[in-house]
């Protein structure tokens, strides 16, 4: 197959809630002088146009904001911690891309370079990384 991924084929997202099981509330507590979504929302801020964060409560939104990052509404059903697989991507049917990427936002020392790297090694093969999940 000789097809080329394209940039504007492919959306990078993070998404957030605040109903965690484990720590609540853990994407918009303070760590160190920041938070979580602070963090996440800086590295999408600097990784272009196709980027956005998906959340359900306003702080989200307002955070999104501040960062310049374009924000997408979440469900209440796709923000608790009950949902499945499909419910909590559901806002993915809207957006117009044939691939995405998701940051972790737990992951706060990911580097901006790996991530550009890793999208670099997946449009050159022609052979995106996935993950599936049942319906």
């Amino acid at each position: 197959m000789n097809y080329k991924i394209k940039d504007q084929e492919i959306g990078i997202f993070s998404m957030a809630r605040t109903s965690s099981r484990r720590c609540k509330r853990k994407m918009i507590r303070k760590f160190g002088n920041t938070t979580l979504t602070d963090i996440v929302l800086s590295n999408l801020s600097k990784l272009g146009k196709n980027t956005f964060f998906a959340g359900y409560e306003s702080i989200f939104k307002k955070k999104s904001l501040k960062h310049k990052v374009r924000f997408v509404q979440r469900t209440k059903n796709s923000s608790e911690c009950n949902a499945s697989s499909l419910e909590l991507m559901s806002f993915l049917k809207n957006q117009n891309y044939k691939y995405f990427l998701f940051i972790n936002g737990c992951i706060p020392n990911i580097k901006i370079k790996n991530i550009k790297n890793f999208l670099n090694i997946c449009k050159k093969k022609e052979q995106p990384a996935f993950a599936m999940f049942e319906r």
